[in-house]
């Protein structure tokens, strides 16, 4: 539509070194999270936490979080922090605590939670209670439910 060789001319005005589409990624996703922790200010939401190790024995929490949204609807979400120190429990909630604290999320909002039957996670739900007296905390045991239908 622009005639010959404009996309070449297109294509060498407009940046898109590794830098560059690195930073706007970046961008984009801290505006995402922005607007999540912004969503969850505001609002009770529960909460499903997993551990889980990547490649190179790298430790990650994976947080989903699931409230209602303005339309009505429910939500999930997903958040996902390394865990720089062990994957016990106390560890676990540590985490957890400081991004909320940074985001100024209060753990109040937390209505309800769920693990899996790890021993990190059944550790990890005691500490949850103490800070939130009224949250309800359950294993999830979809997991079990798997192993046994295998056998």
């Amino acid at each position: 539509m622009l005639g010959e060789g404009s996309s070449n001319k297109i294509s060498q005005s407009v940046p898109l070194n590794n830098n560059t589409v690195s930073r706007r990624i970046d961008e984009m996703a801290a505006d995402v999270e922005s607007k999540l922790t912004d969503m969850l200010k505001k609002r009770k939401f529960t909460l499903h936490i997993d551990e889980s190790i990547v490649i190179v024995n790298k430790a990650i929490l994976l947080a989903y979080v699931r409230f209602i949204n303005e339309q009505k609807e429910i939500t999930e979400e997903m958040l996902a922090r390394s865990l720089i120190t062990d994957a016990q429990g106390l560890s676990i909630f540590n985490v957890l605590k400081e991004y909320f604290e940074k985001k100024d999320i209060p753990l109040s909002n937390v209505s309800a939670g769920a693990t899996d039957g790890a021993h990190a996670m059944s550790e990890f739900l005691a500490y949850p209670k103490k800070e939130v007296p009224g949250v309800i905390i359950i294993h999830c045991v979809i997991h079990r439910k798997h192993l046994a239908a295998k056998n």
